[in-house]
């Protein structure tokens, strides 16, 4: 069953949202974008911390997480996570 997303990031289920933090589901719409913890997921998927994902919006968020692939960009470009991915855009 494909989900529908939450109207607001405050409604985004706790499951849905554990899931998007761990770099496990893909989001379907921007409220869970929003939702989202960019640290617990690039804590998760890359292993360290990533500076600069506190600040800049989604945006500038994506563009920290780009820079912190560096070198290792081929893992991740097939990542299940549609945000992880998102990331390497920023690389280019």
């Amino acid at each position: 069953m494909q989900r529908t997303g939450a109207s607001s990031p405050k409604l985004v289920p706790a499951d849905v949202l554990a899931n998007l933090n761990s770099g496990q589901d893909e989001t379907v719409n921007l409220s869970e974008t929003l939702a989202m913890d960019f640290s617990a997921l690039w804590m998760a998927v890359i292993g360290g911390e990533c500076d600069g994902l506190a600040a800049g919006g989604v945006t500038g968020r994506m563009a920290a997480a780009g820079s912190a692939m560096g070198e290792r960009w081929a893992e991740f470009r097939d990542h299940q996570s549609d945000t992880v991915r998102g990331g390497l855009v920023t690389l280019g």
